[in-house]
């Protein structure tokens, strides 16, 4: 079954990359929304490679490109149908990532979910950063869910600081940006986030960390 149903993603995949424009809106709601592990299928599967600048400007669906950098797991993924307090981010198979103006606070469905993080300090020093020019130092935490249903609280000291003009290309197209850069650890762990934040604040491109098994994921904002 499972052989059939990538055979059946692989020829939706080519019959509508032959589709004329006017036909778009229903190539994007199934292309979309494929959510496929390489490893689980017969071909490798590449959103980048698949999903063109045509298509993307054809729609209005908010929609982002999900990598784990220490796997093979890559997606791109639309936010869910349904009024939120932050952006979620649903995959066809129920996994799913929330964001809050493009910063990670939590994931489901995946290995050792983040069950929730506390933003507020980053989300502000992110805004400050853009034109300061001293490093801005803050505390943060990330939350996680372990045995026994005990929740697991990691704090981290941080500092983020401006890297300067960075332009990104994200499916052939070029956006401003500042690259903003938070380095964050305490005694057990230690690690890097990396900001492409567009003058009107929107985080275009992001790397961000989830947790000691996830580690690095990155976030493309595409729609």
């Amino acid at each position: 079954m499972k052989s059939l149903r990538f055979l059946s993603a692989f020829l939706l995949i080519l019959i509508s990359a032959c589709s004329e424009i006017s036909n778009s809106s229903t190539v994007l709601k199934s292309k979309f929304s494929l959510d496929l592990r390489k490893s689980e299928s017969s071909f490798k599967y590449n959103p980048r490679k698949t999903i063109t600048r045509e298509m993307i400007n054809a729609s209005t669906t908010p929609l982002v490109l999900v990598e784990i950098l220490n796997s093979d797991y890559i997606a791109t993924i639309q936010s869910a149908p349904f009024p939120a307090l932050a952006d979620v981010w649903l995959t066809k198979d129920g996994k799913s990532l929330t964001t809050k103006d493009g910063v990670l606070v939590a994931t489901r469905g995946f290995n050792y979910d983040l069950m929730g993080a506390d933003v507020a300090a980053l989300k502000a020093a992110l805004t400050k950063a853009q034109t300061s020019k001293q490093p801005i130092f803050y505390d943060r935490s990330y939350r996680y869910l372990v045995k026994d249903n005990q929740d697991e609280i990691i704090t981290v000291n941080c500092e983020l600081s401006s890297a300067g003009k960075s332009p990104v290309k994200i499916f052939d197209k070029i956006y401003a940006t500042t690259l903003l850069s938070e380095t964050c650890q305490n005694k057990v762990v230690q690690f890097e986030n990396k900001f492409w934040v567009q003058k009107n604040g929107l985080i275009r491109k992001s790397m961000q960390w989830h947790g000691i098994n996830l580690e690095m994921i990155l976030i493309e904002r595409v729609i």
